[in-house]
């Protein structure tokens, strides 16, 4: 990994405030990241089912969908110091609410998972990416953003362990779950403060007068619209985000429910599956990106081949208790080939040269498109799991995926000769 970050050139200074931002975009998940590894628990502590789950990451994901792209304009025109530590700060206040509360009314978690999605995503995210987007240089995008995904998933693992670990001390109970939630959200307190005490002032836009700010701002935003790469971009990265949502969150109890495993060994499962993979696949995927394929594009219409081929394994597997090992070892690899494509899924965007004062809003229009799964995909495997049997349930939801994979294919397959020509262009002098 230093060989890696010693790869970006980062100043001292850009390279402690890279690993405090970069830390902060996933510790403010600590809370919601417990799904993972505890699913069924977590739902039980909320007291909520499949549905109403899926419904909750639902809100999250439409204020996602609408927010990035309403309010990424406005984020060029605050630092990014605070931007993360208000929001993350406000987080981790309803995350605790939520924890320490007994079971809450199924409205009372409806406007907190609407907090979620503003200050964990619409008035937050857009500012992670254009901070990394901003400090790594155009040739060196993927493997930042993959040292990005090593980062977050080092930090995954261990609030995601430690969950595990008070969840399973507390001997399997709801005051145990409880707990857990408890003290992540306090980590995503402590993290909000740290970035507002250790991350400087800055001033991307270089002007000191308020409107100004927005009007540059606002431009910027109405060309970022006409750039074909930033909406295919959002759209190629559409693709795995949907996959995500299942691997992230609906692995687990797939294994638990179709072959029968105990709470214990799919918990061990959830943070291999989220965790592990994550911290090797990240970098590897910016590093061979940038150095071995020298574009993104390139690399994830691989991965989406070769997770058509997972997922169709995944789907015909005997569903028995007795295959559970290759259906894990599967679906590790399915999980894996996600987090290489995670890791650089929006790396097209530097590629492209899109100029760096207009990064928030093109993060956003990205993220617009990109994380438009996050509102429907969740209430649509939520239903369909309490809907059907577990079997039938989730092979209808691996087909979804194998028709998301093939689609990621094919538009990374164009936006990798869209780099190719612009490169041409650059080197034509054009």
């Amino acid at each position: 990994m230093g060989n890696k970050l010693s790869k970006l050139d980062f100043s001292r200074k850009q390279l402690v405030q890279f690993l405090l931002i970069v830390s902060n975009s996933q510790l403010v998940y600590a809370f919601i990241a417990i799904r993972s590894v505890l699913y069924d628990p977590f739902l039980e502590a909320l007291g909520v089912n499949n549905t109403q789950f899926g419904v909750l990451m639902g809100f999250i994901g439409l204020i996602t969908t609408f927010g990035n792209i309403a309010f990424g304009w406005v984020q060029d025109r605050f630092s990014t110091r605070k931007v993360l530590a208000v929001n993350s700060f406000v987080y981790g206040i309803l995350a605790l609410f939520v924890a320490i509360m007994p079971q809450s009314p199924f409205f009372i978690l409806a406007i907190v998972f609407v907090g979620f999605g503003f200050t964990g995503d619409a008035l937050y995210w857009a500012s992670v990416l254009k901070s990394v987007r901003n400090i790594a240089p155009e040739t060196k995008q993927a493997t930042a953003f993959g040292i990005m995904e090593f980062i977050r998933g080092g930090w995954e693992f261990i609030t995601n362990a430690l969950a595990v670990a008070v969840y399973t001390w507390l001997g399997y109970t709801i005051f145990g779950m409880k707990v857990a939630m408890c003290i992540n959200a306090s980590l995503t307190i402590l993290s909000a403060l740290t970035i507002w005490f250790f991350v400087p002032e800055e001033n991307l836009l270089q002007t000191n007068v308020s409107s100004e700010k927005t009007r540059l701002a606002f431009k910027g935003f109405l060309q970022v619209l006409r750039m074909p790469a930033v909406w295919m971009t959002g759209l190629a990265a559409s693709c795995v985000y949907a996959t995500f949502a299942a691997v992230n969150t609906y692995f687990v109890p797939y294994l638990k429910n179709v072959y029968l495993l105990p709470i214990a060994w799919v918990s061990i499962f959830g943070l291999i599956n989220g965790s592990i993979t994550r911290l090797t696949a990240g970098p590897v995927a910016g590093f061979i990106s940038d150095y071995a394929f020298k574009s993104s594009a390139h690399l994830m219409k691989i991965c989406y081949a070769v997770l058509t081929i997972l997922l169709a394994v995944a789907l015909f597997l005997p569903k028995q208790s007795s295959v559970f090992i290759p259906a894990a070892i599967v679906l590790i690899l399915v999980s894996i080939t996600c987090f290489l494509i995670r890791g650089v899924y929006y790396s097209p965007i530097g590629e492209m040269g899109v100029p760096k004062e207009m990064g928030a809003a093109a993060m956003s229009v990205a993220s617009f498109i990109g994380y438009s799964p996050s509102f429907w995909a969740y209430p649509i495997y939520g239903s369909v799991i309490d809907s059907f049997p577990s079997a039938k349930a989730y092979s209808i939801i691996f087909i979804i995926l194998i028709g998301l994979a093939i689609l990621g294919f094919t538009l990374n397959f164009f936006l990798g000769k869209k780099i190719l020509e612009h490169r041409e262009s650059n080197k034509a002098g054009v």
